[in-house]
């Protein structure tokens, strides 16, 4: 019983001991860890995430200003090869480019946007059809205006005319120059007419700026052309050669002819009266 007893005694000091120990370790590994962590916590914290500390930041990059364009860069673009020889012509014809130098700025609108303005320009108007007329049909409108005048064209005139028979010979001669200038306001709407066809099927010429020289057609004879510039700057040519006139144009002029040919014959016949 005495040996048990010991035997008990030195089992529960061993428990005692590993207990304390244990006690010990804990709360020395607990005491190191916290005592050197809180110092330099602020110092050693990393919130960054690891991807977001892998992406390197672009560099800014200052966007170039757009190069200034001018007439000649314009003109190089639009004739390509060919702007060397179009450059030439134009030299030579000393054709200006809507008074612009080559190397000022080319704001210039597109050919769809100029189109209907340059149109506008080529093809007779009423208005022009007859400023086209009388001026075709040649008539002097001073012709009739003083007996002075009058003696230019008929040298048999009395002298002791007045007023009162220059105005009758202005009535005589009127109907007829009326008459002229109605055939020839006709002969100018085939034209016109002519033209508005080769305009929508965009039978002309055009450049910007300036158009260099149109040869004919070869074998064709040219019996008008109309020439202009749109407002954004655009050079437009039409071209009529007579093949592609009717008939009638032609006829209209010898009908011209006849009636101016009858004007003067009634103008004979009265101042033969005097």
């Amino acid at each position: 019983m005495k040996l048990r007893g010991v035997l008990w005694a030195v089992f529960g000091a061993v428990v005692v001991g590993c207990i304390s120990v244990f006690t010990w370790v804990r709360h020395s590994a607990g005491r190191e860890t916290s005592g050197a962590a809180a110092p330099n916590a602020a110092a050693t914290v990393d919130v960054t995430p690891a991807e977001m500390s892998r992406i390197e930041a672009e560099p800014f990059v200052f966007a170039e200003s757009p190069q200034r364009r001018t007439v000649r860069d314009y003109l190089a673009d639009y004739y390509g090869a060919q702007w060397e020889s179009v450059r030439d012509q134009f030299e030579r014809d000393r054709k200006a480019l809507l008074d612009r130098p080559l190397e000022e700025p080319s704001p210039i609108a597109t050919w769809e946007e100029s189109e209907a303005d340059a149109g506008s320009r080529i093809i007779l108007t009423p208005e022009r059809c007859e400023a086209y007329a009388k001026s075709e049909v040649d008539l002097d409108p001073t012709a009739y205006e003083s007996w002075e005048r009058v003696r230019r064209q008929f040298s048999d005139v009395p002298e002791n005319v007045g007023q009162r028979e220059l105005d009758a010979l202005r009535d005589i001669v009127k109907p007829f120059e009326e008459r002229v200038v109605a055939l020839g306001v006709q002969r100018a709407a085939i034209i016109a007419d002519i033209q508005t066809m080769k305009w929508q099927l965009g039978k002309f010429s055009k450049a910007p700026f300036a158009l260099p020289e149109q040869p004919l057609d070869a074998g064709r004879r040219c019996v008008f052309t109309t020439a202009g510039h749109s407002n954004s700057g655009w050079a437009v040519q039409l071209n009529i050669y007579e093949d592609e006139l009717p008939p009638e144009y032609f006829q209209y002029w010898n009908d011209i002819k006849k009636e101016k040919a009858q004007s003067l014959k009634a103008a004979m016949e009265y101042i033969a009266t005097l």
